[in-house]
């Protein structure tokens, strides 16, 4: 190895950046204020020598330190070979040392916040002598050691370790303010600051205490490790009882310094945590670094780093908001904005050394897990990107933590966090790869880290050569299959709407099914946005949806396959997923409890503990789709991917063409000044959400793919034509959130083609994405204009203001314990905590079935506008008349029966009638309606609208039974259905005004409510993981991953202002997403490691 190594310009760059560094940190906060020349040169030449304290003294301390690294780092620059050479650079060294001092000095006389003084020249000075001295005594060393980072073997080891322990004990007692008196000392040690055991100015709080001594147990597991390789020759226990005992007098060594400190602390835990961080550095040497590790245990260390992640995001937002009192509303805390500077390092100057070194030690130690995670999961391998994207990761993360930190009266928010925290990350992440690039054959680091991927190459040859057949070859019936068949069948003949056709429909899918396996990767995405009958049926628990995907877990997985499949998730993922999984399952069980006897309320009412298990149907078809899924990608993968891309084509189409009716019907195509807001086939918007706007903006961006990438003519204006129509329907939902879904995921599709193989942009795609820019803009302007619109857009201030309120309340009302914060208060339980407990004085109005000897009846409570409602099919210009019963025990009781034009929510030409019930006594009392229709409009037959019959309780603390409706029109045709509701909710079905008594109105802070921090941190981790697995297969040509990261996008930017889990196929929607992205093809995960290993040199 050559001793004098060439000079390395990269050393000179890190002087001049340092250099800079200096000049900006001399000056911040930047606030200039102008002094005339002559002026300067005056105050300038009687610059004071001022008297120090201790407190001054460290001030002083800390502008000699700062000039040491500079001197020192432009000795290295210069590298000087001979005697007369460091005589030489040293003069140039002082010589700009001191130029630099002066000239600072005098520049800040230009920043009065900055205090000029001799006390800082001299320091200067100091430093500078300092530095150059340091590098005549050790430079050479240094140097030789910096270079050995860039080779291989137990050299570069033996350099980081050398290097690393000199900058442990440089922070370790930094800034270096020594007392100098004995009363100084005195004044000290009685500061308070100081614990035998904890101390009390470092452990105020539990989570900032724990956080501590963690960070001095993990910054000295390096020294272990070094300790145990170069120098503990002991076998077994031993070391690492030895290496405890060299930590523990470390520790002594460091704490007792720290008693002679001006801003130092002492506190005997941190000698424990070090004698134990020390001892996990030999423990961490023996089981890692002295052997290669095997292909298995490389595994699950990667599915452990994961399986830690959603636990680390939890203790990071924990650290980050621990002192938090109470949230300042959201008016309150966007005015404290103006407040914030967003200066690099402003808020380091305001406070003292040791305390800004504490702080960026902080953010750098909380944030480097996000590069260390993103390293193990092999982002390197993505092009071009790197360490970026851990960087990006830290940065969205760090302004999350930073701006709550507006809305918590005891924090500032940092911007230089957010910096330090990208290059936190994107340090950690170059520190594995260069630890990985190694090839020591003492430690073997590098040669377990190869052999891991290797071993996972050659792991049972028979297992990754998929074998023809293999995967459909028959073997016993599933059972699985047979009990959904059987929850069909019964599903089916309980069926309101007429057993026959239903069967009929599912028969002829079950036929294509047998033809045609694959058939559902196109069904179920094109039925999920319409396939949705329960404004007719009442059924809204178990709905025809359901019944098409029992039909084909039925059909499809009637048979289990032989055989390993190719197509499978990853160890982690499937972690993730069972974790999340339990979660779901956990909560289900806390919503359901007690578990009430089953009667005519217990599926047809949201405040029914059994709404648990509705919210959870969407994990579980996913569970049971999951094989499915596999099966078809594994028989064919790039042909699956185009089916559900195809599927989710025509989804847009049949839900477009439903917006299509609904506005024809009751606005009209282009009318964008009404304030009717569409809802399409989505029944669940009957107490209001997001559904329609977040399913066409996670939908759209497949519909843009397929318009792109189909090859034929005619498939790729098909797509073109389905799109405009998307974008029209999710227009006209008039949503401002789907808006910037949409305007979000656009861009993440447009950004992902570019970012893929320059081969795969031909003219066709560009002209053809340039079209979709020019349809997605004509369509939006003349809605973005419109007046309704435009008044929508005027009220947003207003709105944030009602939905950061509404969920304050929300979490309000949750138990107390640290049982709900961890596990939630159960799925589907919001609904009826919302109508106990709510602050606001809102009560619902609510429904149930009451059944007495042999009679069932409706019972409503009164309160806020519930609709109970059923389709009627009554006619313009017709005279019809309505009987039914009713009964109450107060005088005030009152019944508002409307029938009304009215599809969802918007009602129109209402002919409303309002009785006066009171108290009967408990009898039944009868009543008769004239119901005249001549205010109804006439439509054509594709723009019919639909009539429907209410019952509304207006007057809170009332309560009213309702039994045998009738509906007759002239001819004595009845038309109600299920008058007597005998069959419970059967044909009926209701809508609400008021939505937020339903919805909590953030899919994050649902998650929250429903599954606690557990479930909150779980779901993260699986949205982590998918964002991940795409960026691993950006660039795979059939895989459209730029169009997943879109939806996803989407979906994530509606979930923001929409609970879209309330809706069971909504989430169905996320999890196949999720899933579709996660699942990967085995042996080509095993062809990349391969042609990786051949690019290494």
């Amino acid at each position: 190895m050559n001793n004098k190594p060439e000079r390395s310009t990269s050393i000179t760059y890190a002087a001049l950046a340092y250099l800079c560094f200096v000049i900006y940190g001399s000056l911040v906060p930047l606030d200039f204020h102008a002094v005339p020349w002559n002026l300067a040169l005056q105050h300038f030449g009687a610059i004071p020598w001022l008297a120090m304290d201790s407190i001054s003294r460290a001030d002083w301390v800390a502008n000699l330190v700062l000039y040491v690294p500079l001197a020192f780092l432009l000795m290295w620059a210069q590298r000087p070979r001979s005697s007369a050479g460091y005589w030489a650079a040293g003069s140039v060294t002082l010589a700009v040392c001191v130029a630099l001092a002066l000239g600072i000095e005098f520049t800040q006389m230009y920043f009065p916040p900055r205090t000029v003084s001799l006390n800082d020249i001299v320091a200067e000075i100091i430093g500078s002598v300092l530095g150059v001295g340091l590098w005549l005594l050790i430079g050479e060393g240094i140097a030789r050691r910096f270079a050995h980072l860039g080779e291989r073997g137990d050299g570069a080891l033996a350099a980081a370790f050398v290097l690393y322990l000199m900058g442990y004990l440089a922070v370790s007692f930094f800034p270096y303010d020594f007392v100098l008196a004995s009363n100084e000392l005195a004044a000290r040690l009685a500061n308070g600051r100081d614990g035998w055991l904890l101390s009390p100015a470092v452990c105020s709080g539990a989570a900032r205490c724990t956080a501590k001594l963690v960070e001095e147990a993990l910054a000295v597991v390096p020294l272990g490790a070094l300790l145990a390789w170069r120098w503990l020759r002991v076998p077994g226990t031993a070391r690492v009882v030895v290496a405890m005992g060299a930590g523990a007098l470390l520790g002594v060594a460091i704490e007792l310094t720290q008693l002679f400190l001006e801003s130092g602390i002492s506190q005997g835990a941190s000698v424990l945590t070090r004698a134990l961080g020390m001892g996990l550095g030999v423990a961490v040497y023996q089981r890692v670094l002295a052997q290669p590790m095997s292909a298995r245990a490389w595994r699950w260390t990667r599915v452990l780093a994961v399986l830690a992640l959603p636990f680390y995001l939890l203790a990071l937002a924990v650290l980050l908001n621990g002192h938090r009192a109470h949230w300042l509303s959201w008016h309150d805390g966007l005015a404290r904005l103006q407040e914030v500077h967003f200066l690099p390092f402003y808020y380091h100057y305001y406070t003292s050394e040791a305390v800004a070194l504490t702080s960026l030690l902080f953010v750098v130690v909380a944030y480097a897990p996000f590069g260390m995670l993103a390293y193990l999961w092999r982002l390197g391998a993505v092009r071009r990107m790197g360490a970026a994207i851990p960087a990006l990761l830290a940065m969205l993360v760090a302004m999350v933590a930073e701006f709550s930190k507006l809305f918590q009266p005891s924090e500032h928010p940092d911007p230089t966090n957010v910096l330090l925290a990208a290059l936190a990350a994107a340090a950690a992440y170059r520190v594995l790869a260069w630890m990985s690039a190694l090839n020591a054959p003492s430690t073997q680091l590098h040669s377990a880290r190869q052999r891991a991927p290797a071993a996972l190459a050659t792991v049972s040859a028979a297992e990754s050569q998929p074998q023809p057949g293999v995967a459909r070859a028959r073997s016993r019936i599933n059972p699985l299959a047979l009990v959904s068949a059987g929850i069909l069948a019964w599903a089916v003949w309980r069926y309101p709407l007429g057993s026959l056709w239903l069967a009929g429909a599912l028969l002829a899918y079950a036929v294509l099914l047998r033809r045609w396996p694959q058939a559902w990767l196109v069904a179920l995405p094109a039925m999920l946005p319409v396939l949705d009958l329960a404004p007719f049926s009442g059924r809204f628990f178990f709905d025809e949806f359901d019944c098409l995907i029992l039909a084909t877990f039925a059909v499809v997985g009637w048979r289990r396959r032989g055989g390993r499949l190719a197509w499978r998730l990853s160890a982690a993922a499937w972690l993730l997923l069972a974790l999340f999984t339990l979660s779901v399952a956990a909560a289900a069980l806390i919503g359901a409890y007690p578990f009430p006897a089953l009667d005519a309320n217990s599926f047809s009412n949201y405040y029914s503990p059994y709404n648990a298990l509705r919210v959870a149907k969407g994990l579980l078809w996913l569970l049971l789709l999951l094989p499915l899924l596999r099966l078809e990608l594994d028989q064919d993968a790039a042909r699956s991917q185009r089916l559900l891309t195809l599927g989710m084509t025509l989804g847009v189409l049949a839900a477009g063409i439903s917006v299509l009716w609904e506005r024809a019907a009751f606005t009209g195509l282009l009318n964008f000044s009404s304030d009717y807001r569409v809802v399409g086939m989505f029944s669940g918007m009957h107490t209001g959400g997001a559904y329609i706007e977040g399913y066409f903006a996670t939908a759209l961006p497949f519909v843009a793919w397929w318009a792109l990438y189909s090859r034929g003519t005619l498939a790729r204006w098909f797509g073109m034509g389905v799109f405009a129509l998307g974008v029209y329907a999710l227009m006209v939902t008039f949503a401002r959130g789907g808006y910037i879904a949409l305007l979000l995921g656009m861009t993440v599709l447009g950004a992902g083609m570019l970012l893929r193989r320059s081969g795969s942009l031909r003219t066709t795609r560009i002209m053809g994405g340039l079209a979709l820019l020019l349809v997605l803009g004509g369509i939006a302007w003349p809605v973005v204009e419109g007046s309704y619109m435009q008044s929508r857009f005027a009220t947003v201030q207003r709105d944030v203001h009602i939905r950061t309120a509404h969920w304050q309340e929300a979490i309000g009302m949750m138990n107390d314990g640290i049982a709900t914060q961890l596990s939630g208060m159960g799925l589907g339980r919001y609904p009826e905590t919302y109508f106990w407990r709510n602050t606001q004085g809102v009560r619902p109005a609510s429904y149930r079935f009451v059944t007495q000897n042999d009679n069932t009846w409706l019972e409503l409570g009164g309160g806020d506008a519930l609709y109970f409602e059923q389709i009627v099919a009554v006619r313009p210009d017709q005279h019809y008349q309505l009987r039914f019963a009713a009964r109450a025990r107060q005088d005030q009781a009152e019944l508002t029966v409307p029938v009304c034009e009215k599809w969802m929510l918007y009602s129109s030409a209402c002919v409303w009638q309002t009785v006066h019930v009171g108290n009967t006594g408990g009898q039944w009392r009868h009543f008769v309606l004239d119901v005249d229709t001549a205010r109804f409009s006439k439509h054509p037959w594709y723009a019919q609208r639909s009539v429907k019959l209410s019952f509304y309780n207006p007057n809170l603390g009332t309560r009213l039974d309702v039994d045998d409706v009738s509906l007759r029109d002239a001819a004595g045709r009845e038309l109600v259905h299920n008058g007597s509701f005998s069959a419970g909710m059967d044909h009926w079905f209701f809508a609400t005004d008021n939505h937020l008594p339903w919805h909590f109105k953030d899919l994050w802070l649902q998650l929250y409510f429903e599954q606690g921090g557990i479930g909150l941190a779980l779901f993260a981790a699986l949205v982590v993981y998918a964002f991940i697995a795409l960026a691993r297969r950006w660039r795979e040509a059939e895989f459209p991953a730029p169009a997943l990261a879109a939806a996803l996008v989407a979906f994530l930017t509606v979930g923001v202002v929409d609970s879209l889990f309330d809706v069971p196929r909504m989430a169905l929607l996320f999890y196949l997403l999720w899933a579709w992205t996660a699942l990967r093809e085995r042996h080509h995960l095993r062809r990349s490691v391969r042609a990786s290993q051949r690019a290494q040199p």
